[in-house]
């Protein structure tokens, strides 16, 4: 690597990004002393039952062929019911036949079966990385076999895979060849890669070389040609990096570290905002990237570089300020609902050991450990000192500027508004939207989003009649960022008001949230020189109970809107009452607004008590009116 393009990183960013690699001969992703670590942290009870867990994993992958497949697989996204829009049933005996258990019914095609091969491939994950762990803890040389036998016929297998795309205008910069994305291919090579390397002095040389060279050097050629901006290239990153340690070949970490245009620091640059949270605008492609940058920083620090500084510690810091009061947090955009703090945690072991103890993580370790009934993810193996901690977090109400979210906070309850960029490919169209949580479970959701393979995905949860928000003459909000105007954080609650001046074409939007003891106010106006339509939308968890009469509405088969069903519209006569188990909900409308009120689908992901995905419901409630302008104002009287 040349001196001018070391210089030139080092400009670039706050950290320099490549330092020679004289001298620095050993490549390995787990230092002795994170061997020490884990085998001590295996020890603890807890240690022990994650130590069971991944024994079982094994055990149970090892009871059906363990050869990989044959021919590539497809798109993770394609394995959900298209009606139900939950996911199908994986079944080893019927690769052919994908059951959905909402409906009782087989699905068949070549999409289906591509994308169980698409969960075949990340079953094998799940073993391998369960065997590396197993053979540092143990060092069992059967551990490291099993890793050698499963990426051995891998290398068989890949030469023969073709390249392929979800779609054949994403192919240049998207396709894979096990999977049909890059994305999928970059993380699976960053596991295995670590998975060689740990157990490589136990792999026969003939298996070592055909590992590297028909498995991880294609890979890695494939990968370089794929440039995105966004998540994706943090992978795509990650996999070099992590390939370059596997095939000892430091021009391939150059090329993840070191490059200034898609590199490590370029994409976090170009993606991290100043407040600490990740560019898409979801909790969930927070911590997506957030692991590739930590599987990136893991990967060199065998070649004397140090990737954790302070953007990434302040990736770590922004989703702790983030939550509801039990560490859930809110669906925005295409997140999953239902991902909380404690799903999370696990990657703050990582953060502990490399941020010398910092006393946040190993509060944030201590306690959603103990509020974990059991422990998922080995990076816990990282935290054998940290007692579990069940004291609560207490927090003030928040304010993300840059990425346009604020939390109000009174007691244990949350009111949240979302203002800022539109978030990408991944972003909804729902300025000004809210949610409402008491403390155990949402009042007022954000749906959050649901495959991105089922037809529901466009045409009910990216829409904006699906948000908490207002929508105008029955479209969709531009894409765009609305802006804070006012934020106060107060003992007892918090204050936000903010605006949104281009989610519609000469329409002005502002909302106000006001969090107290004695409950919510939200009032939401709309100002503009020309006549509209505005239907103020608040989803509710359950079914509202209304007293009033009302009748039947017409049926409206618009995008959106025919996702509604068993509507009923009522007359207001400027005041109009809800009841809910939390409390009533009081909504001051015009004197000639009507109320419409229905079902529809809820949160996507949802899953049932056994822990199956089952279809949810939400109770849209719809307010209304006509005019320049509107101005509604709610008071959420909360038991």
């Amino acid at each position: 690597m040349s001196f001018s393009r070391v210089l030139l990183s080092f400009l670039l960013t706050t950290v320099l990004s490549v330092p020679s690699h004289a001298g620095t001969k050993e490549y390995w992703f787990f230092s002795k002393e994170d061997i020490r670590t884990i085998r001590l942290a295996s020890t603890t009870p807890w240690g022990e039952q994650l130590t069971g867990d991944l024994k079982r994993t094994v055990s149970k992958r090892r009871k059906n062929p363990l050869e990989a497949p044959v021919s590539e697989g497809g798109y993770k996204h394609h394995y959900f019911c298209p009606v139900h829009d939950t996911e199908l049933t994986f079944d080893w005996d019927r690769p052919h036949e994908h059951y959905c258990r909402q409906c009782g019914k087989y699905y068949t095609g070549k999409k289906y079966d591509m994308a169980w091969i698409d969960n075949l491939h990340k079953v094998n994950m799940s073993y391998i990385n369960a065997c590396t762990i197993l053979y540092i803890i143990t060092g069992e040389p059967v551990y490291a076999g099993y890793i050698s036998d499963m990426l051995y016929d891998y290398s068989l297998r890949y030469p023969d895979y073709k390249e392929h795309a979800v779609r054949e205008s994403a192919f240049d910069e998207g396709a894979g060849k096990m999977f049909s994305q890059s994305l999928d291919e970059s993380i699976w090579m960053a596991d295995a890669a670590r998975a060689f390397v740990t157990v490589k002095k136990m792999i026969p040389k003939s298996q070592q070389e055909s590992i590297k060279y028909s498995l991880f050097s294609p890979a890695s050629e494939l990968i370089k040609r794929k440039l995105k901006t966004n998540n994706w290239q943090t992978w795509h990153n990650c996999a070099l990096a992590c390939l370059g340690v596997a095939l000892e070949d430091d021009t391939l970490i150059d090329v993840a570290v070191g490059r200034p245009v898609y590199g490590f620091n370029d994409v976090l640059d170009k993606n991290l905002m100043p407040d600490g949270w990740w560019g898409e605008g979801s909790v969930s492609y927070h911590f997506y990237p957030l692991r590739a940058m930590i599987l990136t920083a893991e990967a060199v620090r065998c070649r004397g570089i140090n990737l954790y500084d302070k953007r990434i510690y302040s990736m770590f810091e922004a989703p702790v300020r983030g939550t509801y009061s039990n560490l859930d947090y809110v669906a925005h955009n295409d997140g999953w609902y239902g991902t909380s703090l404690t799903g999370f945690a696990r990657y703050y072991g990582y953060a502990y050991r490399r941020y010398d103890k910092d006393p946040l993580f190993a509060a944030v370790c201590g306690m959603c450990m103990a509020k974990s009934p059991k422990l998922k993810g080995f990076e816990w193996l990282f935290c054998p000192d940290i007692p579990k901690d069940p004291v609560e977090l207490t927090q003030k109400s928040s304010v993300f500027e840059k990425i346009g979210y604020a939390v109000l906070r009174s007691g244990k309850v949350s009111a949240t508004m979302k203002f800022g960029p539109h978030g990408g490919w991944h972003g909804h169209p729902d300025k000004l939207s809210i949610t409402l949580h008491d403390g155990e479970k949402e009042i007022l959701p954000d749906l959050g989003s649901p495959a991105y393979g089922v037809p529901d995905h466009k045409l009910w949860y990216k829409k904006t009649i699906a948000h908490n928000t207002v929508t105008v003459d029955g479209r969709d909000q531009n894409p765009s960022s609305g802006h804070l105007v006012r934020f106060e954080s107060r003992d007892d609650g918090g204050l936000v008001e903010a605006m949104a001046d281009s989610a519609y074409n000469s329409v002005k939007m502002r909302r106000v949230l006001d969090l107290s003891p004695e409950g919510l106010t939200d009032i939401f106006t709309c100002q503009s020189d020309s006549l509209h339509t505005y239907d103020f939308v608040l989803l509710l968890r359950e079914e509202p109970i209304i007293t009033a009469q009302g009748r039947t509405a017409p049926e409206d088969t618009r995008e959106g809107y025919a996702r509604i069903w068993n509507v009923k519209e009522y007359d207001s006569s400027g005041v109009f009452e809800i009841g809910t188990s939390s409390g009533p909900i009081i909504i001051h409308t015009p004197h000639e607004a009507i109320i419409l009120s229905g079902q529809a689908k809820g949160p996507a992901q949802n899953k049932d008590t056994s822990g199956v995905e089952s279809m949810s419901l939400c109770w849209p409630v719809i307010v209304r009116t006509s005019g320049n302008d509107m101005e509604i104002k709610v008071k959420w009287m909360l038991r």
